[in-house]
């Protein structure tokens, strides 16, 4: 861990001597920190470094969210080998302060937590987060999966983005918005002229793309694209558009590029935030 402020590192947290696979699928929750060591779960306090518990689990391929006081976790499944993520690997709940198993079903499929409906959420079904049931959809013709797809992402894409009371699905330069939980499509698809290889991220109220090669945002509620002229976007899944806490970051990537993109990094906040002299 770091210093935000100072950016020195203030502690370590190791893993159980035991566990020879590194951290991976690291999730913060309070004062819990959550993560994956090969096959098995692990939570720890991370003020105080100490384990709380560890589970091991049947595949060391996995997919975790955190939400409500579980641990959320999938055993995905290998599709070259014919496995169908409906079907087979396993879906299953975690109490966060014990560790143990609050619930459990069939399917190996990635995941989401949506906190504004406790929903758990995967590209083919939402379940209930208290118990694991499946949510049911409506006879409303929706696609197959309810996935984003795109470079650098698993072939069969990943859960869409949870943004609020949506679900955002598609592709780098399309995007279908889908509202909680009844999965019912919100308007009409969008589509952009994205020029460049830049991911897409999510916050509540915005989209971060590239719209013909600059640095872009979309305010999902009046669907507007907003670019920032000649400010470089990252490549693939690297997207360095945060949204987060009201404020827009940019950190300059332009290190080694020989485009003509202006090398500043940039941070926006909304126009009510700002106060002129003598306000």
């Amino acid at each position: 861990m770091f210093d935000a402020t100072a950016g020195k590192q203030s502690a370590k947290i190791d893993l159980p001597d035991d566990l020879q696979s590194p951290w991976s699928n690291l999730r913060v929750s309070g004062d819990y920190l959550i993560g994956a060591s090969g096959a098995n779960v692990i939570c720890a306090n991370r003020q105080t470094g100490e384990v709380q518990w560890k589970l091991a689990t049947a595949r060391s391929a996995l997919s975790l969210a955190v939400g409500d006081g579980k641990v959320f976790c999938a055993e995905l499944i290998d599709p070259r080998r014919g496995e169908d993520e409906e079907r087979d690997g396993a879906l299953f709940a975690i109490d966060i302060a014990t560790g143990k198993e609050v619930w459990r079903r069939a399917g190996g499929g990635h995941l989401r937590y949506s906190p504004a409906h406790d929903l758990v959420v995967t590209p083919t079904a939402f379940y209930r987060a208290d118990r694991g049931e499946p949510v049911s959809w409506s006879d409303k013709v929706l696609p197959k999966r309810l996935a984003m797809y795109g470079k650098g992402l698993p072939q069969s894409g990943l859960p869409g983005y949870v943004a609020g009371d949506r679900l955002l699905t598609g592709k780098e330069d399309n995007l279908f918005i889908h509202q909680l939980p009844s999965a019912e499509p919100i308007g009409l698809p969008m589509q952009w002229a994205r020029r460049g290889c830049t991911g897409l991220r999510a916050s509540t109220h915005l989209l971060t793309t590239r719209f013909r090669g600059n640095s872009a945002w979309i305010d999902l509620d009046s669907r507007q694209i907003t670019p920032l002229l000649g400010l470089r976007p990252g490549c693939g899944v690297n997207n360095n558009l945060y949204p987060a806490n009201g404020v827009l970051n940019i950190p300059n990537l332009t290190a080694g590029c020989t485009c003509n993109y202006a090398p500043a990094s940039v941070a926006c906040v909304p126009a009510s935030a700002v106060r002129r002299d003598g306000e």
